[in-house]
């Protein structure tokens, strides 16, 4: 199936809006991670310490390659959502 046609649902796009626009606060994280999938099936997650600075950054979990993104509608619109 070709990705671009592939779309997460609406409301795991507002989940997770509302979880990185409340910094991961109310979630429970017991590794301070708030952990994340890509439409393409990569993993990652976000730190919870740089979400309450403001900074939504993704680090892969297979490369380690970090993502910085400007806000969450640039993180979803690049297929990443809680998982």
């Amino acid at each position: 199936m070709d990705n671009q046609k592939q779309t997460w649902s609406d409301n795991l796009k507002k989940q997770t809006r509302e979880i990185i626009d409340a910094h991961g606060t109310d979630s429970v994280l017991p590794d301070l991670k708030l952990h994340m999938k890509n439409i393409s099936s990569r993993y990652g997650y976000i730190e919870i310490e740089n979400l309450l600075k403001g900074v939504v950054k993704v680090v892969d979990k297979e490369t380690g390659c970090e993502v910085l993104f400007k806000n969450t509608d640039d993180l979803i619109s690049a297929g990443w959502v809680i998982d």
